[in-house]
């Protein structure tokens, strides 16, 4: 479903790489009477839909025509093979056959704190083991392998026949996924592979990717935030780039020995030039290129502008805390969490500027009633054509429950623990005058104990960020906000709540809930119980109105399947895709972005901020490094089809040689979540040239650079 949340926890992901500042959304674009529209912009192209190509689906004929290159199944075999998925998050790859791993930077800034010692801090130093014994176990830290894919949808069909209804039916698809993938997963007989059972062409097709999963993972080599994230923010989803984004670690087995690791990428020395075909093999998190024009008008209306309103509240809180309280917060990291959410504001802005642009909108509007013309050409289907103003009236009827979803949402992830405590208190209450089970209470108390304390003035900036939101959603006349606020600012209106409140330290939670709730008096209890009264029946709604858009999604996509077969790619959900491209530059600012960045730029770009932020460089880089070629290429664009998640993807030649490693899109690339173009839109990608050359000089990491290439 896309309710209630846009924001993924996936691309936090990971999406891609850096973070951005808050930027101010793009004004609504003029409605296409008023401007002069590029009509041949607005025709649909032949891959709107994307070129994120399935494993058992890859199209081969295309391939020929386009590269003069047929993969055989072995190519495809040792390209699956190669590739990885990275925790729930990213990307990555097998480098050497010792089981040695590649990704981004980026990435590691997830997991690299469950590795650091005391005093250590890889932000400002990077961290290199010299030797193997050196290499650190990053605890809760997976890599998946996808070993198959098959097709299981008339396993799946036949578990929902004579299901009805939409709820009914959302629950029962959900229920058999689980259930087969459960079975299957158990057929196996083996601990360490599992059954994932994904739906494509929105329910048309399931297949079950099986996965081999990797728990003993160490990190190798990540380089210091400045060279990781040369640029920062500024230059987050922008090119010309100069960052030397990846990290290293290796795969241990059940042994405790480097992993022997038959399928894996070799290095190219050569690297790639202009003009090469170039394949990434990776993760894409998600897409939405198969939803109806209605679909996507909601998501730029509601959900959109909701969650970057929501996202840029907190980060203003986050920034807040780091100012009152430096050390505080560099102790918790919450540099970290800002780098995510930022991320997520620049690239939401980008894909919400997309939707509000008349042409792309325009180009999506006309393959829309192309495809709808084609039905109504087949008499068997014709009838089928109204399930488009079908969605519509569903997504009108989303449209006018608004954004009044988000003016409560209680997740600890995006807000306050008080805030997140009172609202599982609300549902602990409910549950027992309802006559819950006593597992389900405590369940319910189990999940609020758990919910970690966070410092007083930061708990105080979200709870105020929080009220902002209930603001935001219901309105300034709304008489739960009149009463909330009382002509107090909202930081007054959350230091008021949270003094009077037992719900701000974990460990006041059990005795709490074992009492009567409901006439403790407890400030925040109270806020989230009328709250929660609020916004819970409009979420109700919104709920059933979205398992309404989903099925009738799931017809028209059948319908798809009909007119089109498997010649579209279904949209990404964060399984393995291959995508095909070519290295190219692109035109941009009156001028041309050449293909391929330098070390040269690199240093031209510090000298010229004066070493100041965020052009500087740790004390290792300030001068180049003996034996450094400063012309190496540093960063690479190709037309590659990429989205969140396939951060860590290896950029590869047809010999499955690695070239490149993706880390970020342009900004133009952005709209890439409802269409893919590739006039200006590009993939970004650390050169394998320049992590060569940055291993044997600054790192001076010989025998990883002897392990990739020999000496």
């Amino acid at each position: 479903m896309r309710f209630p949340f846009v924001l993924v926890a996936a691309v936090s992901a990971a999406g891609f790489a850096g973070c951005a500042r808050s930027v101010r959304v793009a004004a609504p674009a003029p409605a296409p009477s008023a401007v002069l529209l590029d009509s041949a912009a607005m025709r649909p192209g032949r891959f709107d839909a994307g070129k994120m190509w399935t494993f058992d689906n890859p199209p081969l004929d295309y391939f020929q025509e386009a590269y003069g290159f047929r993969p055989d199944s072995a190519w495809l075999a040792r390209a699956r093979l190669g590739a990885l998925r990275f925790a729930t998050y990213c990307s990555a790859s097998f480098v050497s056959p010792h089981g040695l791993v590649l990704t981004n930077h980026h990435c590691s800034r997830e997991n690299t704190g469950g590795v650091m010692r005391p005093g250590e801090n890889f932000d400002s130093t990077g961290f290199y083991a010299a030797t193997p014994a050196e290499e650190r176990r990053v605890p809760g830290l997976f890599v998946d392998q996808l070993l198959s894919v098959a097709d299981v949808t008339a396993r799946m069909d036949s578990a929902l026949r004579g299901v009805t209804g939409d709820e009914a039916l959302a629950r029962a698809r959900d229920q058999a996924i689980d259930a087969l993938g459960e079975r299957l997963t158990a057929a196996a007989r083996d601990s360490t592979v599992s059954v994932q059972v994904v739906s494509l062409y929105a329910g048309a097709q399931y297949s079950a990717y099986t996965y081999r999963r990797y728990g003993d993972v160490r990190l190798v080599l990540v380089p210091e935030l400045g060279m990781g994230y040369f640029g920062g923010d500024d230059d987050n989803f922008t090119y010309p780039r100069h960052d030397l984004d990846f990290s290293l670690y290796r795969v241990y087995d059940a042994s405790g020995k480097p992993l022997e690791a038959p399928s894996y990428f070799r290095w190219s020395r050569a690297g790639t030039s202009d003009g090469d075909a170039v394949f990434v093999v990776g993760n894409p998190g998600s897409t939405s290129r198969l939803e109806t024009v209605a679909q996507l008008e909601y998501t730029r209306d509601v959900p959109l502008p909701a969650t970057l309103d929501m996202l840029k509240s907190r980060i203003a809180a986050l920034e807040a805390f780091s100012r009152a309280a430096p050390a505080e917060a560099a102790a918790r990291r919450v540099a970290t969490d800002i780098f995510g959410y930022a991320n997520s504001v620049k690239a939401y802005e980008g894909q919400l500027a997309g939707l509000r642009d008349p042409v792309l909108l325009g180009r999506r509007r006309l393959g829309e009633a192309a495809f709808r013309a084609e039905i109504a050409r087949r008499p068997p289907i014709a009838a089928r054509a109204a399930l488009f103003d079908s969605i519509a009236a569903v997504e009108a009827g989303l449209t006018r429950i608004g954004g009044r979803i988000y003016a409560f949402l209680s997740s600890p992830t995006y807000g306050s623990s008080t805030l997140a405590r009172a609202s599982l208190a609300v549902q602990y209450a409910d549950a027992r005058v309802a006559g819950a089970p006593a597992e389900r209470l405590k369940a319910i108390a189990d999940r609020a104990a758990a919910i970690v304390n966070r410092p007083a003035a930061l708990e105080r900036l979200l709870v105020a960020a929080q009220f902002q939101d209930l603001r935001r959603g219901l309105g300034e006349r709304d008489t739960l906000v009149l009463a909330l606020f009382a002509g107090r600012t909202a930081e007054r209106a959350a230091a008021d709540l949270l003094s009077h409140t037992a719900l701000t330290d974990s460990a006041r939670v059990p005795p709490l809930f074992q009492g009567d709730l409901a006439t403790s008096g407890d400030a925040a209890f109270l806020f989230a119980r009328r709250a929660s009264r609020v916004v819970t029946p409009l979420r109700q709604e919104a709920a059933r109105l979205s398992a309404r858009a989903d099925n009738l999604a799931a017809r028209l996509a059948r319908v798809r399947f009909d007119v089109y077969g498997k010649t579209l790619p279904p949209d990404a959900t964060f399984t393995l895709r291959l995508a095909d491209g070519v290295v190219r530059g692109y035109p941009y600012n009156g001028t041309r972005a050449v293909p391929f960045t330098t070390f040269y730029g690199m240093y031209d770009r510090y000298a010229a901020a004066g070493g100041q932020a965020p052009w500087s460089l740790p004390p290792r880089w300030q001068r180049p490094p003996a034996g450094l070629d400063l012309a190496t290429p540093l960063d690479l664009v190709s037309t590659n089809d990429i989205i969140g998640g396939n951060s860590g993807s290896p950029l590869l030649n047809r010999n499955l040689e690695l070239v490149g490693l993706i880390f970020d899109g342009n900004i133009e690339s952005l709209p890439g979540d409802f269409i893919y173009t590739d006039d200006r839109a590009r993939a970004i990608s650390v050169d394998a040239r320049a992590i060569l050359a940055a291993l044997r000089t600054a790192y001076g990491a010989a025998r990883i650079v002897e392990e990739l290439v020999g000496r």
